[in-house]
């Protein structure tokens, strides 16, 4: 029982109810899921509040990690021979509850069926109505993710933001139906030319030195009934299947030359065996092994994946080491390989034939059609405000050495971490940014602005952000399993001002103004074919700072898997000779439920303190916005989401003033 909980919710009955919650503890043998607060309520006079006006009532009072998922209307609750609240009776009772407690509606077809089933697994509930509000029911970003996952593992193609827009079993149904029907997996040519993408424009004029070596390297734990034979078949597999893997360049005398390979028979696995090896020598051994893995590939020549089994000592966790060029993949990506491996290695353990969900559009056909989409009116109508993103404020950050940019190199890299805690971090990354349809990305950005300016003073400085790059361009396409490196980086503009609100306010309005989720910027800059338009952008100033938010990485794989993520491999993925794009990366990602943020630096431009301040400050502008309420105040929409409305803000107030009082008297 969370007694402070339940101190809390005692006080706050209208309705003269009793409230009690208890944090359940899951049973160990059962399959692992994510921990539930469940309240009791013992109404009075024959009267049970709805679960809209009781999660708004302690929404409005209590922080959003203690407001319960699930309500349970009881005529008493059970007591202990003293007295004492019976804890043990109420967990008994909760494995029996779910359909008693609501009215649902029954699963009309097959697909509503499915996604039901898959909603009650992960949510941790005996059944789920199609009718059900998903985030009533205790779902969250990070929920929402591993159902998406499964849907696809099933055939149903569903998209993150489907969830905050149409967030019931029935409306997801009609939308993956409807997705199934509109879009195309066309088949490429198993070798082709293609154009290259703009972050791979990006990539080659910022890496001149060691290109092939700029990796992302994951260590993964392996079920014992995963031999190297399996992880072989598996991994040709995936190379047979996700054209993006099979990527290779040619530096031409205009820049560089993408193509598609073939699939070959050779291997991308090195096994090592490592179990007669302890202490430093252990050490020494597997630092060997993930550099030689590493510097394996070779741009002009496909795969772009190497792998490394690892075989420990008997009663030992085998390891996989899997990098992949950033060229071959993306954050988005490493889900879909986690995928398609749990799925290969359930099929050959169970002796089956290898049949990998299907990858959606490929690689090749959404690199044409950027070339295509860069030349259409949408995208060149962008050039004024893209010209003005690049032109205002300074690039330049101070510097405690005044060493050459070639200074900066990957070899002198060095990062602090910051760990938010649970408080924060729930606050952040809750049910209430989700269901406005805000994003932490705003909080931290704006934490970001007030640290900035606690350095630097008011001035303007421009960063690049990171985003995602899969906006649904084309109707026709599905890119949601699609393996490449499809980020975009744009140019964005923090104002430091005296007032926190005032400050993270004004980057919540000018991020919801960024057109397309920034993806214009590089269209325009490097795939569009007229020089009135892109020399506009050509010669834009590098900014010295990047900012990425990477979701939830935990999410990549799930308990029970055949692998489980253990690691990023940092250190040997990139070449130490390597020249960094930024004076400082920011890197920010939900882990165990945590909110983490890595400011990547180089000790050749600045001192430890420095950066140790600036993260200070960040942290407590952090510490600050959740404080202020600013996360539950800014849960009511605003003019800004509703462009096409050319509203301003005491208009949009007035009709928003007018619906409550249609909705008061009933019409």
């Amino acid at each position: 029982m969370n007694d402070d909980l339940a101190a809390r919710l005692a006080r706050l009955a209208p309705w003269q109810c009793q409230l009690l919650a208890t944090a359940l503890a899951q049973d160990p043998s059962a399959q692992p899921r994510a921990s539930r607060l469940l309240a009791w309520i013992v109404p009075e006079a024959d009267h049970t509040p709805t679960l809209a006006s009781l999660r708004a009532l302690l929404g409005a009072q209590l922080p959003e990690y203690m407001v319960p998922q699930q309500f349970i209307a009881a005529d008493s609750l059970p007591r202990t021979r003293s007295g004492k609240l019976d804890r043990a009776a109420l967990r008994a009772h909760a494995s029996g509850v779910g359909t008693a407690q609501r009215e649902l509606q029954q699963a009309a077809n097959g697909e509503e069926a499915l996604l039901a089933d898959i909603w009650a697994e992960v949510l941790g509930l005996d059944y789920v109505g199609v009718d059900e509000d998903f985030f009533e029911l205790g779902g969250d970003s990070l929920l929402s993710i591993r159902i998406l996952s499964r849907a696809r593992r099933a055939g149903l193609a569903l998209s993150p933001e489907s969830f905050f827009a149409h967030p019931t079993v029935a409306a997801q149904a009609r939308l993956a139906s409807k997705a199934a029907a509109a879009t195309t997996t066309a088949t490429a040519p198993a070798s082709a030319d293609l154009p290259l993408t703009p972050i791979t424009h990006w990539f080659f004029e910022r890496t001149p030195v060691d290109p092939a070596h700029w990796n992302q390297c994951f260590e993964w734990q392996l079920d014992e009934a995963i031999s190297g034979e399996l992880v072989d078949r598996a991994l040709r597999a995936l190379l047979r299947h996700h054209d993006a893997l099979r990527l290779c360049f040619t530096a031409v005398a205009d820049g560089w030359q993408a193509r598609i390979s073939e699939p070959d028979d050779a291997s991308p696995l090195v096994i090592a065996e490592v179990g007669h090896l302890l202490g430093r020598d252990l050490d020494r051994e597997w630092e060997r092994l993930a550099t030689t893995c590493n510097t394996a590939i070779d741009l002009a020549r496909a795969p772009l994946l190497r792998a490394t089994l690892i075989l420990t000592a008997p009663g030992s966790t085998n390891r996989l080491l899997i990098a992949v060029h950033h060229l071959g993949v993306d954050a988005l990506s490493w889900r879909v390989l986690a995928e398609d491996l749990e799925t290969a290695f359930r099929q050959l353990i169970g002796q089956r034939a290898i049949s990998l969900p299907a990858p959606t559009a490929s690689f090749q056909l959404w690199s044409q059609r950027l070339v295509e989409y860069a030349q259409t009116a949408a995208v060149c109508e962008q050039i004024d405000y893209w010209q003005t993103a690049v032109t205002r404020g300074v690039s330049q950050l101070p510097v405690d050495y005044e060493n050459p940019p070639a200074a900066n190199r990957w070899a002198t890299a060095a990062s602090i971490r910051l760990a938010l805690g649970r408080d924060e971090s729930a606050a952040l990354g809750g049910q209430t940014m989700a269901r406005r349809g805000a994003h932490v990305v705003e909080a931290l950005l704006g934490a970001l602005t007030v640290a900035m300016g606690s350095w630097r003073g008011e001035q303007p400085l421009m960063i690049d952000i990171e985003g995602h790059g899969r906006e649904s361009l084309f109707d026709d396409l599905d890119v949601s399993r699609m393996l490449g490196w499809c980020t975009c980086v744009y140019p964005f503009l923090l104002e430091p001002g005296r007032d926190l609100i005032a400050t993270v306010e004004d980057v919540v309005r000018r991020l919801r103004q960024v057109p397309q989720g920034g993806i214009g910027y590089g269209l325009l800059r490097y795939l569009n074919r007229d020089p009135a338009i892109n020399g506009r952008l050509a010669k834009a100033r590098h900014s010295q700072l990047v900012f990425n938010y990477l979701g939830a990485i935990d999410a990549i794989s799930e308990p029970g898997d055949s692998l489980t993520l253990s690691r990023e491999v940092r250190a040997q993925a990139r070449s130490a000779r390597g020249l960094r794009a930024y004076a400082i990366e920011i890197n920010a990602w939900f882990e165990a439920g945590l909110l983490q943020v890595d400011w990547q630096y180089s000790d050749a431009l600045h001192r430890a303190p420095t950066i140790q301040s600036m993260v200070d400050a960040f942290s407590r502008a952090l510490q600050d916005i959740v404080a202020s309420g600013w996360v539950h105040r800014s849960s009511q929409p605003s003019a800004e989401d509703f462009p096409l409305a050319q509203l301003d803000e005491s208009e949009f107030a007035r009709l928003l003033g007018m619906l409550d009082e249609n909705d008061a008297a009933g019409r």
